[in-house]
């Protein structure tokens, strides 16, 4: 009778222990979700890889960006683009208009799909060449390799186009809007300053009212 009386006992949890046992599966919870975000970076890291959206992230552009301008300057002699030299490059940066008060109203789930979907129009608008990459928040930067100015500025306005008449499921409402700054390697050479030419086209575009395209200056650099 004892014995069986000890094993009730012993079955019986305290509000104490119940407590413990929850905590400890609290912490077994949080130590995982520790390994898988740094399995994440890791992978973002070797693959170059922006794990919400799945586009390059900016440490690969930057990387791709030196390179190109590399073979245009004539340092290195590899090229990549359909057995020609590469002469030209241009970059197209993209900003999403007002992204802040979609994640204010709707939340950052909301926000989360809307970049990706605006990271897959992307992606299906340029050649395997190109060179697609999330290098902020809401802002991303398209590298288009053996294409000059005036290509740019053709898919980019195709691009915001596209994102002005996006829908989303749920949220029938919800405006997408987006700024582009373009400039191509005749403006420069020099990944820095091609980059800054860039986001002043970009910064120009925001300025004069968002949702348009705005060409970089065109003086050449050598």
């Amino acid at each position: 009778m004892e014995s069986f009386k000890q094993e009730q006992d012993d079955s019986i949890k305290t509000p104490e222990s119940e407590q413990e046992a929850l905590r400890k599966k609290v912490q077994d919870l949080e130590n995982e979700n520790a390994l898988l975000q740094l399995h994440v970076e890791y992978l973002e890291e070797q693959h170059g890889i922006d794990s919400l959206t799945g586009v390059k992230n900016r440490r690969y552009f930057e990387r791709e960006l030196e390179y190109s301008l590399k073979l245009i300057r004539g340092e290195i002699n590899e090229h990549r683009t359909h057995g020609e030299p590469l002469k030209e490059i241009s970059l197209v940066f993209v900003d999403l208009d007002h992204f802040k008060q979609i994640n204010d109203t709707y939340g950052h789930p909301v926000g989360d799909e809307v970049l990706q979907k605006v990271s897959a129009l992307l992606k299906d608008s340029v050649r395997e060449t190109d060179v697609v990459a999330r290098v902020g928040g809401e802002e991303f930067v398209v590298l288009l390799r053996g294409a000059d100015e005036s290509i740019a500025v053709r898919d980019a306005e195709y691009v915001r186009e596209k994102i002005a008449h996006m829908t989303f499921d749920g949220h029938p409402e919800i405006d997408v809007t987006a700024s582009f700054g373009v400039v191509s390697s005749k403006s420069s050479r020099d990944a820095k300053t091609l980059y800054e030419k860039a986001d002043q086209a970009l910064y120009e575009a925001k300025r004069a009212g968002r949702n348009q395209v705005v060409v970089g200056k065109e003086n050449e650099e050598v």
